[in-house]
């Protein structure tokens, strides 16, 4: 996340510790860590708009045919939120996360919109969600 010069919580997280520490760092401190995020920085509303463009448009040019959305790291829906006002289309979007404030308190709160929290990382747990779904996307907050 591009952080302003003015932003009076610009020295409150060390992003370069941060990722220098990031494969080494065990799942419960990473979740201590987005906690720590959300707490600064809540509005995660920062992807590019070509994505969504592109997503909306793929989705018009199969009028007929239905989509499930695989979202990893979709933080408390943004994207989704987005993304489900334009395409009637997508009748399952499934968010999975660290947070259990990301299912508590979403952003998104569209029916078709749901939220998995892992308990361990994703290579660590087995699969509770659909792994058939039309369209998979990834954020990342590195």
């Amino acid at each position: 996340m591009k952080q302003k010069q003015n932003d009076p919580n610009l020295d409150r997280i060390d992003w370069n510790a941060w990722r220098a520490k990031f494969d080494t760092l065990s799942y419960t401190d990473q979740q201590a860590a987005y906690a720590e995020a959300e707490k600064y920085y809540p509005d995660q509303r920062h992807f590019p708009l070509e994505l969504i463009i592109a997503i909306v448009k793929y989705c018009e040019d199969r009028p007929n045919q239905t989509f499930r959305v695989l979202e990893l790291g979709g933080w408390k829906g943004e994207l989704a939120d987005t993304v489900l006002k334009q395409c009637p289309n997508i009748t399952f979007w499934n968010n999975v996360e660290l947070l259990e404030s990301c299912r508590t308190d979403p952003n998104c709160v569209d029916d078709r919109y749901n939220v998995e929290v892992l308990e361990d990382y994703i290579w660590n747990s087995p699969p509770k969600w659909d792994m058939i779904s039309s369209l998979r996307l990834m954020s990342l907050s590195i």
